[in-house]
């Protein structure tokens, strides 16, 4: 686990600033899946509410979230992943040892798209993956594992630059 130094952290949390709109996404969007008699998902609409992510923080959740706050990102919908998930970058840079497996779970969730169809990782801009995959390489450990994932996902990027560059001009 690496605890990142405090300009490190502002650096990142800045460069999140400038790559993401803290606009909502147009239109009404429901940022987290609902099942039938679940308190958790009902907690976690609650705290997202109609907060922009750079409200978010990892005291809100502890406050008033009961969960993990890894469990919290599986639960919400692509679009809620693609809208909050500088929130919970920025809560990993600002408390990485209370957030856990977040970061794990977060690279295992963009991963997992990638090799299936894409459709979380294609509501990024590729300079918003780089900087996701930026911030798994200064926070998560080495290993062969990881470095799988972070390679799956550089593949992605640039298939989807390649593509964007064969692309029939009109």
């Amino acid at each position: 686990m690496t605890v990142l130094p405090p300009r490190s952290k502002q650096r990142m949390v800045s460069n999140l600033r400038l790559l993401f709109p803290e606009e909502k996404l147009p239109g009404r969007f429901q940022a987290v899946h609902s099942f039938e008699g679940d308190d958790d998902t009902k907690d976690l609409a609650a705290l997202l509410g109609n907060k922009k992510w750079s409200e978010i923080t990892y005291l809100d959740f502890k406050r008033k979230y009961a969960g993990p706050v890894s469990e919290a990102f599986c639960y919400l919908t692509d679009e809620g992943k693609q809208y909050y998930m500088p929130s919970f970058i920025s809560m990993v840079v600002a408390n990485r040892v209370e957030t856990d497996d977040l970061p794990e779970v977060m690279l295992y969730v963009l991963y997992k798209d990638a090799c299936e169809r894409g459709t979380l990782l294609s509501k990024f801009s590729s300079p918003q993956i780089e900087a996701i995959i930026s911030f798994f390489e200064t926070t998560l450990e080495q290993n062969r594992t990881l470095t799988l994932r972070l390679s799956k996902l550089r593949d992605f990027v640039k298939s989807r630059k390649t593509v964007s560059l064969n692309a029939p001009r009109r």
